[in-house]
């Protein structure tokens, strides 16, 4: 079976390459004959046909065609012809990758469509122009031109121009899978309805490439597939694009399924395919591919080979995204024939082009690779932060409400076909309630944090004692830690209040909370009572495992309080009495170690009867943004604990609060965070922007944003505090 699906490949690739070259010769012999006897402005149209049609095959030839036309046009004043005789010119450039001449002459031509209010020419610039920025690695600036070029094909009702596949693609680069699979969707349905086969192959081949990042296989190969149909199908260049691009992508999923053999059968074809339509970025891809299959059967001279081939294309035509892939695959290939220098400096280098062009599926992939290049030379280290880089942007690129998202954008758009959805693609996961245990939390959470601090005092000692052995042992002791870390964070985790909890009482909000190491000193509490919503937000002194057993203590005794305390309703009452006990529990007078622990905080209680807030807060404010006026709730100067100072009272404060009210409360882990271009602190200013600027949008929008906006702040910087962050929508 595998043999009849080769020779029926082997016989369509034959039959279309010979009907595509029969099909051009035809047509380039009708204008050739048509241009003689043409004049004026026909000339001028025939001339820039001429040029488009040889771009490729002869650049030269299609360089002196477009310039006759931009010469004739200028002389008879034909604005129009001269616009589009600039666009063949970039043209021309671009598919032979001289992208710098190729904005030159597309800018020329932008320039003179605006000039002279032609609105599909212009758009179809400010298409090319993002080509060009795509190309050169610019996927910001790509993304903003199609845009541009949207907004004006959408203004005059040319569907078929739009260039969504394009805006989906940068979306895609730029590591927003949710704004690409919203595009590509889109770019369907416009498809679908225009019964335009070949336009449907790109964005069928895109979803399945969002799918394939996300690790979701089976749904990547449906619309690999229904790609490599539709290809199949068409007797036309962009029928064999479309199978060459199906075939590389069908055999990258066969690649994750370990299924060497088959992948490499798949890039070969596509490979055939793209040398005989000369496309040097499809080339120098599937030689990548062809790479990785050799690599993971360690035949690693055939490996490299392909990659430099991949390298040099790349190089040649100025694909800057390409050349980093080049370069990473390279490092990984050196990496595991153990040349461990030569493998931090490809993967270094090609890091460093992947940030200069912010492609976040390469950072993350040589954030990666380096921290193992790191774990072999026993750096642990910088191992550690390499790694921390690349789980920040892929958590980024996969968190659950992206997955959510994206899960909806599907479902929207099978409901629209009217047709069986076809996958769901992520299931919430339910986690249980916490039973609070009224009378014994206290006790459960010094138990806990006891047994917490035991562990780790007993790894610790045990991991200095082993420390001049064998480096297997190291590594294996420093997996232990790891491991009994990742237990402390479970304990923790379940003493902060389920997801689940707060979604029944909170329609719109979002929690956007990232430990600076493992385990965190901030924590979040929310809690119901006879109609009254506690929230809590809170930064406990410390991080890590100091942070951590005093946020396991402090929640403990909030449990207690609000279950067993029932006199002690407003919110200045709860943080007097949670002081009294930290600090009798931690702090005695008389104490050998007599210490301020204690924790920074705001304490809310909703009364959505009413429509009231009250507050009490400990050191840090929050902010209330209504009818796009972001108001300042200030603190009192003190903690919840033992302080230098005279102890008194905490105030509280109650607010008339309104539907829409948009809440955010935070411990200073956010603004603290250093970074930017000189190294300075975040600073609230900032946050406050960010709050303003996209208060609007559903809170969990919010928590994307404000993720992508911290790590794009932080850079290489390390983390410096634990992060909190909370947003309600009233």
């Amino acid at each position: 079976m595998k043999y009849i699906f080769i020779f029926y490949f082997l016989f369509l690739y034959i039959l279309f390459s010979s009907i595509n070259c029969l099909a051009q010769s035809s047509k380039i012999d009708s204008l050739e004959n048509e241009l003689k006897k043409s004049i004026d402005t026909s000339k001028v149209n025939v001339l820039i046909a001429l040029a488009t049609e040889y771009r490729k095959k002869a650049p030269e030839k299609a360089l002196e065609y477009s310039s006759q036309a931009l010469v004739l046009s200028q002389k008879i004043d034909f604005k129009k012809g001269t616009g589009n005789a600039y666009s063949a010119a970039g043209g021309v450039f671009f598919v032979n990758g001289d992208f710098d001449k190729a904005l030159d002459q597309y800018n020329k031509s932008l320039a003179i469509r605006e000039n002279i209010g032609d609105k599909k020419g212009a758009a179809n610039s400010l298409n090319s122009i993002g080509n060009v920025n795509i190309n050169q690695g610019n996927y910001e600036k790509g993304l903003k031109n199609y845009l541009k070029s949207l907004e004006i094909f959408e203004l005059i009702g040319d569907k078929k121009s739009m260039p969504l596949n394009n805006i989906a693609a940068s979306y895609f680069y730029l590591g927003n899978y949710e704004k690409a699979l919203e595009y590509y969707f889109k770019a369907l349905k416009v498809f679908e309805l225009l019964e335009n086969k070949e336009a449907m192959i790109n964005p069928s081949i895109g979803i399945g490439g969002i799918y394939f990042n996300m690790g979701n296989f089976k749904n990547a190969l449906i619309y690999y597939n229904q790609a490599l149909k539709i290809s199949t199908g068409l007797q036309s260049k962009s029928g064999l694009k479309g199978l060459a691009k199906s075939l590389t992508a069908i055999g990258n999923v066969y690649e994750k399924l370990q299924n060497d053999d088959t992948a490499l059968e798949y890039h070969i074809k596509s490979l055939r395919i793209t040398e005989e339509l000369g496309d040097k970025t499809a080339i120098a891809n599937s030689q990548i591919n062809i790479g990785n299959i050799y690599n993971n059967k360690k035949n690693y001279e055939k490996a490299l080979e392909c990659y430099e081939k991949a390298l040099q294309i790349n190089r040649e035509t100025g694909n800057k995204n390409g050349s980093a892939n080049s370069l990473l695959n390279i490092g990984i290939l050196y990496s595991q024939k153990g040349k461990v220098e030569k493998a931090m400096e490809y993967l270094k280098w090609g890091l460093l082009l992947a940030d200069s062009i912010k492609s976040k599926e390469i950072i993350m992939q040589g954030n990666e690779e380096l921290s193992k290049v790191y774990v072999k030379i026993e750096d642990y280290k910088n191992a550690y932060n390499y790694f921390k880089r690349h789980a920040a942007i892929k958590d980024t690129l996969m968190n659950e409400n992206n997955s959510k998202s994206m899960a909806e954008i599907q479902t929207r758009y099978e409901t629209e076909k009217k047709e069986q959805e076809i996958v769901n693609l992520t299931k919430d996961k339910s986690i249980n309630d916490i039973k609070v245990k009224n009378q014994n939390i206290i006790i459960a959470s010094f138990v806990f944090g006891f047994i917490l601090l035991l562990l780790l005092a007993f790894l610790a000692y045990n991991h200095y004692r082993v420390k001049q052995k064998a480096n297997e042992v190291i590594r294996q002791k420093n997996k232990e830690i790891t491991e009994s870390i990742s237990y402390a964070k479970r304990i923790q985790s379940s003493f902060l209040t389920s997801e689940k909890y707060i979604s029944k009482r909170l329609p719109d909000y979002f929690i956007l909370f990232q430990p600076r190491n493992i385990v965190s000193g901030d924590f979040y509490w929310l809690k119901e009572k006879n109609n009254d919503l506690y929230v809590c937000t809170a930064d406990c002194t410390g991080h890590g495992i100091p942070g951590a057993f005093m946020s396991l203590i402090s929640m403990g005794i909030l449990n207690e309080i609000i279950y067993s305390k029932s006199h002690l309703k407003h919110t200045d009452d709860i943080l007097n009495e949670l002081r009294k006990i930290i600090i009798l529990a931690l702090n005695p007078e008389g104490a050998e170690e007599e210490g301020n622990d204690g924790m920074d905080t705001v304490l809310c209680r909703f009364d959505l009867q009413k429509m009231e807030l009250e507050y009490s807060a400990a050191n840090n404010s929050f902010y209330i943004i209504r009818n796009g006026e972001l108001l300042v709730y200030k603190p009192d100067k003190m903690p919840v604990g033992k302080y230098i100072g005279l102890e008194k009272p905490f105030s509280r404060t109650t607010i008339p609060i309104e539907k829409g009210d948009c809440i955010y409360s935070f411990s200073d882990g956010y603004v603290d965070q250093f970074g930017g271009p000189k190294g300075k602190k975040f600073q609230s200013k900032q946050l406050k922007e960010l709050f303003l600027a996209h208060c609007n949008k559903p809170m969990s929008v919010q928590k994307g944003i404000l993720n992508r906006a911290l790590n794009e702040w932080m850079g290489p910087s390390e983390q410096v505090d634990d992060i909190l962050v909370i947003g309600i929508r009233v």
